[in-house]
């Protein structure tokens, strides 16, 4: 059902970042954001930190698909045109936070259209967006445990593999 969904857990940002990128179609567009807010409204409902959900919705601004988003989700981004990169006539690409609570202050978004060096059109078929957020100081602190975020924000407690020097071993962080 869902075209694909990826998330992020950014341990030294205190912060999740979700990307996707919805189906063209109406109903399978609704059906994909009626998982996603769900999923993230039980997961992070409560989290002191920001979540972020960044994508291809492939809807424009007044469509069902983004105004069912707005239940979940307020809309960082700018309102410009991303598709097509050649033409750029639809505003389809969105940057999303969270409504749990947790406040940020848009600086700044744009959607780029001059470059100092590469061709945008050659790496994608859309204009890219960004958001250039201030995030509320997140004041955590740690015991003799340490938590990963999303087991902070659920409130769980584990002890990570931490090596001598008393850094994480893990993949993801060093």
């Amino acid at each position: 059902m869902l075209r694909s969904l990826v998330g992020s857990e950014m341990c030294k940002e205190t912060d999740i970042i979700a990307s996707t990128h919805l189906d063209l179609q109406k109903e399978t567009q609704l059906e994909e954001v009626e998982v996603i807010n769900k999923t993230f409204t039980e997961l992070y409902k409560d989290c002191s930190k920001p979540i972020f959900l960044l994508g291809d919705m492939n809807a424009e601004p007044n469509s069902e698909t983004i105004q069912m988003l707005k239940t979940c989700w307020d809309v960082l981004s700018v309102e410009g045109n991303t598709y097509s990169s050649h033409n750029p006539n639809k505003c389809i690409d969105f940057i999303l936070q969270l409504k749990n609570g947790v406040k940020c202050e848009v600086i700044e978004s744009k959607v780029p259209t001059v470059f100092h060096t590469g061709d945008v059109t050659q790496a994608s078929d859309h204009l890219p967006i960004y958001v250039d957020v201030k995030i509320q100081k997140i004041n955590i602190s740690f015991t003799e445990q340490t938590l990963s975020p999303a087991r902070y924000c659920r409130g769980e407690r584990f002890s990570p593999p931490i090596g001598k020097n008393g850094r994480y071993i893990g993949n993801s962080y060093k």
